[in-house]
């Protein structure tokens, strides 16, 4: 039997960790990964987002596809718009070493009110602001589509303007 992965992609402040959260509640035999989490405590950036190393994020998203010696539980990852090529190439390379039932979850959000989300929560980092708004200029979901296509993987589209128990319930469909 395959075992669940999703992965959910968005922009800062698009409402990936919140979904995730309100999804694990309902459906507490999922682990959750949160790649920004997975760089603090290898210490490549600190809890305020600042770099510790240059290359944090090539390194990072590296360290974690190596770290999964095993996956026997149903598990979601959640990563942001960075390294689409990447990421798409290490998903498919851990669907073939774990019996997966992969599926990318785009999660879709105006730039605008991803921004506001995300400074309403994160005031007192000021240095943000123009980092953030450099992370909004990618072109997603076009790139994280394009690569998934190219690598073979399942991606859905979730409105993330809609109420959160809908997206759940949306997510949960897709686990049938």
């Amino acid at each position: 039997m395959k075992i669940p992965f999703f992965v959910s992609v968005g922009y800062p402040g698009s409402g990936k960790t919140t979904l995730g959260q309100a999804f694990t509640k309902k459906h507490p035999d999922f682990d959750y990964i949160f790649v920004f989490d997975f760089f603090i405590n290898n210490n490549l950036i600190d809890k305020n987002g600042k770099v510790q190393d240059p290359d944090y994020i090539q390194k990072g998203h590296q360290f974690l596809y190596d770290g999964f010696k095993s996956l026997t539980k149903p598990t979601i990852l959640e990563l942001g718009t960075s390294l689409p090529d990447f990421n798409c190439r290490e998903l498919k390379k851990l669907a073939a070493k774990f019996p997966l039932d992969l599926t990318v979850l785009f999660c879709i959000c105006e730039t605008e009110v991803a921004l506001a989300r995300h400074m309403k929560r994160h005031r007192e980092v000021p240095y943000r602001l123009e980092y953030l708004k450099k992370r909004y200029k990618r072109d997603f979901p076009g790139q994280y589509r394009q690569a998934c296509r190219k690598n073979d993987l399942t991606y859905f589209k979730i409105d993330m303007v809609k109420p959160i128990e809908e997206n759940v319930k949306i997510w949960e469909g897709l686990l049938s």
